[in-house]
């Protein structure tokens, strides 16, 4: 995904706008955004979408599938959340994210309308529901073929779920996540998610939970829509693989895959890849053209910044969004099956205070040597010298650290890093609102910046991936 310099003093005051609603918190429910879109001449109805819902994994999916559809030769945007350093992010067209002057440019327009609404008693919308009637006036405009969208929260009462049939949903990993709003179990958490689906339409699910996939099964029963599973209906298997990304093989109903290649690492990612080809898959049915060489286009060409985001390979430094317990397991098991011979890694850690700190903590700290704390630069955070005193009773003996502030923080993890040689590395992770200022504190402080190219620091291909 490429993307414009941001700061222009129109986008500022748009993103302000935007950023004011946010003293509205969550409130889950499409009855808000469904008069807004009304008020705005409902330019949902004329989008062609695909739904892409789950706890961890559906923005990469989602930004696979869109990937593919536009190696496919059609216009193609992609809607999801949060961003890491603006706004902008969240609306992608052609692989391009919008301009900080179109985006302003919506933000004006929207804002006369939520003012009469607010003047005539209506309930205000949320910054979210704002966002995604942005994202449907920008795409109906674009003239886009396909509108991937990714679940901001749940799925049934989300303000993606407008859409009154969308082509196809996919379904990734169902693990517990913002317990508080969606249910204290896998189970509750896979009926909220499992809201997108539409009668008849065709699902795709990466989700492995066998609580999850019970609920999954028994709505697609329910709804009469074609289900393809991971493992059943599809499979995937990985030939080699190395901080650079992967190769495997893709099994479908109608297809076979010889040597596609992702530039995402983890072996979670080759099972949001092979759920991004079925899907794309399934669209044929629904008049799309898909050849198998844009499926392989579009994988190898993905990007996904912060997703085990290399940044630096002197010293090794990785940015990945993992933020609760899933995340975490698919972090520390990427960790373990790349890092090969050299020392454990530094963890950065930054959290907010609404997820499953202890669960985070437990999965993650065995793969590391060192941990430093600091606060993601936002409201939510969880503070530092909390999770640290928390972190060094789940793991005596190992070196904790706290810094309040990010800059502070890197700095502390690059000297720990720096102990252990050429060897030495750091990972930051937590929260995607900490990559941003993370990333930039990087940008000064690593002064040997290497772009990691494919084909270096492979690992070999292995029948059986450590931790499996």
């Amino acid at each position: 995904m490429e993307s414009y310099p941001v700061g222009s003093p129109r986008y500022d005051r748009a993103a302000a706008y935007i950023e004011g609603f946010h003293r509205f918190g969550m409130r889950l429910g499409l009855s808000r955004l469904n008069r807004l879109l009304s008020h705005l001449g409902d330019p949902h109805l004329g989008l062609q979408v695909v739904h892409v819902a789950g706890t961890n994994g559906k923005g990469s999916t989602a930004a696979l599938i869109a990937s593919i559809a536009g190696e496919a030769g059609y216009r193609t945007a992609l809607f999801t959340s949060p961003h890491l350093e603006s706004y902008t992010e969240r609306f992608v067209v052609d692989g391009l994210a919008i301009s900080p002057e179109c985006f302003a440019d919506l933000a004006e327009e929207i804002r006369p309308v939520v003012e009469r609404m607010e003047a005539d008693g209506e309930d205000s919308p949320t910054a979210f529901e704002l966002l995604t009637a942005m994202a449907c006036l920008e795409f109906l405009r674009r003239r886009v073929d396909l509108a991937v969208m990714e679940v901001g929260l749940g799925g049934r009462l989300d303000g993606t779920n407008v859409f009154p049939r969308p082509l196809a949903a996919a379904l990734t990993s169902i693990d517990l996540d913002h317990t508080q709003v969606l249910g204290n179990s896998v189970g509750r958490i896979a009926a909220e998610k499992c809201g997108v689906i539409h009668p008849g339409e065709p699902v795709v699910t990466t989700a492995v939970n066998p609580e999850a996939l019970r609920v999954i099964r028994e709505t697609c029963r329910r709804s009469g829509g074609l289900l393809w599973e991971l493992g059943r209906q599809f499979s995937a298997s990985r030939s080699s693989w190395s901080l650079a990304g992967q190769e495997f093989s893709l099994r479908t109903p109608g297809r076979t895959y010889d040597k596609l290649e992702i530039p995402l690492p983890g072996p979670h990612q080759t099972d949001n890849a092979a759920g991004a080809a079925a899907l794309a898959e399934i669209l044929e049915g629904n008049g799309f053209r898909v050849p198998p060489e844009a499926v392989a286009a579009g994988l190898r060409r993905a990007r996904w910044p912060g997703r085990f985001e290399v940044f630096s390979t002197a010293p090794l430094a990785v940015l990945d969004g993992a933020h609760n317990p899933g995340g975490m397991s698919a972090l520390r098991r990427t960790i373990e099956e790349l890092w090969g011979e050299r020392s454990r890694p530094v963890l950065l850690l930054g959290m907010l205070e609404d997820k499953d700190i202890p669960g985070a903590l437990q999965v993650i700290l065995p793969a590391v040597r060192a941990l430093v704390v600091t606060e993601p630069p936002v409201p939510r955070r969880a503070g530092c010298a909390e999770v640290a005193a928390l972190a060094a009773r789940i793991a005596p003996g190992l070196d904790v650290r706290y810094e309040f502030l990010v800059d502070d923080a890197v700095a502390a993890a690059l000297s720990l890093a720096s102990r252990d040689g050429p060897a030495g590395s750091i990972v930051i992770c937590g929260s995607l609102f900490l990559l941003a200022p993370a990333r930039k504190a990087l940008e000064r402080m690593v002064k040997t910046r290497v772009p990691l190219l494919s084909g270096q620091l492979v690992c070999p291909g292995r029948k059986d991936p450590p931790g499996t």
